[in-house]
């Protein structure tokens, strides 16, 4: 909350060290972060709508751009390393779609347009980034629970609804499997593990490692995709081998 960014590395399991540490006063609360560790460069979304781009390397974190890219706060980055591209969505309604390095915006989706015959407000709450089998981008809307995929170019792919009792869905991972396969993986508000297939968001499979209702807060996969780590709202961490895609 006080505009401080700290760049630490682990000198041992006691220990970790500052490498930098710095505060961006003028370009609102950062409230989101997303790392590409391919070309080690960092998005940060603000409370205003602002895009900071920091470039890292061993021994310091540097800014490379600052851009007001919306009017209001960025809640979802997805970056996608083979695409070569990430995108934004705030909750001024849109949904922007970037090109990487060169920070071209090539689409635009506003998301009260997909909703015409109704007068209600609506944003974006999470996206995510596909290359395998078909270049696409899926949105997920907490207030209406709906995923919905496009293609690159903006074409309708298919729209899935969630479950009725999950309000929002937290840490959404998009990964590779070894026969180029992208699935999605997320946490729900209430308590599932969820397995997705791109394009068309298929569910592949689900479960409910705590089995008491409470929200998966946190989620992430190992470096080989081998193991889940998740986190729920009871505050009790579950380490779960990972065998949904075999």
């Amino acid at each position: 909350m006080d505009g401080r960014i700290e760049f630490n590395t682990l000198i041992n399991e006691q220990k970790e060290e500052i490498i930098s540490s710095t505060i961006f006063n003028d370009s609102g609360c950062i409230n989101i972060m997303e790392m590409n560790e391919k070309e080690n460069y960092l998005l940060c979304g603000t409370n205003n709508g602002g895009l900071l781009h920091f470039h890292i390397d061993k021994k310091k974190i540097e800014l490379k751009d600052n851009k007001l890219i919306h009017t209001d706060k960025i809640v979802s980055i997805s970056i996608n390393d083979n695409l070569n591209m990430f995108a934004t969505s705030s909750k001024d309604g849109y949904v922007l779609l970037y090109t990487y390095p060169s920070f071209n915006l090539i689409r635009s989706i506003y998301i009260p347009c997909l909703f015409k015959e109704e007068t209600e407000f609506t944003y974006a709450d999470n996206i995510f980034l596909s290359n395998y089998p078909l270049p696409c981008i899926s949105i997920y809307i907490a207030k209406k629970k709906v995923f919905k995929t496009f293609t690159i170019n903006g074409n309708s792919i298919n729209e899935i609804k969630e479950e009725e009792n999950t309000e929002y869905i937290k840490s959404g991972i998009v990964f590779t499997s070894f026969d180029y396969q992208d699935y999605l993986i997320y946490g729900t508000s209430d308590g599932f593990i969820k397995l997705r297939k791109f394009p068309e968001l298929d569910l592949i499979q689900q479960m409910n490692p705590f089995n008491n209702g409470k929200s998966i807060e946190s989620l992430c996969l190992s470096k080989d995709s081998r193991f889940i780590f998740c986190w729920s709202d009871s505050n009790e961490i579950a380490v779960i081998s990972n065998n949904f895609t075999k």
